[in-house]
């Protein structure tokens, strides 16, 4: 029923996205950490032509999710890489991958 209405789903494991991935089970990277934690992870998907999916639960201290100042550190960072690393909806990116 999901592939009837949806063109692709998260799934629960962190990892890299790379082309041939399962539309339905996409990695997800759902990280508590700090902002050098998150930035990692852009970092890596952008040196390994990869991209990630970040999860959260919520924003800041009223939240079990991200920091809201580790958010605001990566949103920061995203815009000063704006050459560089391409930011898009969930949806958007996984019709890049679609067959």
């Amino acid at each position: 029923r999901i592939k009837e209405r949806f063109s692709a789903a998260r799934g629960v494991s962190p990892a890299p996205v790379k082309a041939g991935v399962d539309l339905y089970n996409v990695p997800a990277t759902f990280s508590m950490g700090p902002a050098e934690t998150l930035i990692a992870l852009a970092e890596q998907a952008k040196a390994q032509g990869t991209w990630v999916v970040y999860g959260s639960h919520g924003i800041g201290a009223d939240s079990n999710g991200t920091p809201a100042d580790a958010h605001e550190a990566l949103l920061a960072y995203l815009d000063e890489q704006s050459y560089a690393i391409y930011v898009a909806t969930f949806g958007e990116l996984a019709a890049c991958f679609a067959p």
